[in-house]
């Protein structure tokens, strides 16, 4: 299935945000994974992404688009309001 969906402000969102090898970052509202598809080359080497999303099937579809990075990608079914939770499993 391809998937036609392209993330706003994407040029804005690299910019600001000027992610770096080695570095982790947390998409909490995946979705389809548009920014983290932005994202994820810019942090490798050494890096990773934790995606966050309530959506079952956009988890679904987001690991597909992600899959590339599977190694650094770590997707949670959940809301990023218990990020303070999650974070306590991976830090």
């Amino acid at each position: 299935m391809k998937i036609l969906h392209h993330p706003v402000m994407a040029q804005e969102v690299i910019k600001y945000l000027d992610p770096q090898p080695g570095e982790v970052f947390v998409d909490g509202t995946l979705g389809l994974g548009g920014h983290s598809l932005l994202l994820l080359p810019r942090l490798l080497p050494g890096g990773h992404l934790i995606g966050i999303d309530q959506d079952q099937q956009a988890l679904s579809l987001a690991q597909q688009r992600l899959s590339p990075w599977s190694s650094s990608v770590t997707l949670v079914h959940g809301n990023f309001r218990y990020l303070k939770k999650y974070w306590k499993i991976w830090g």
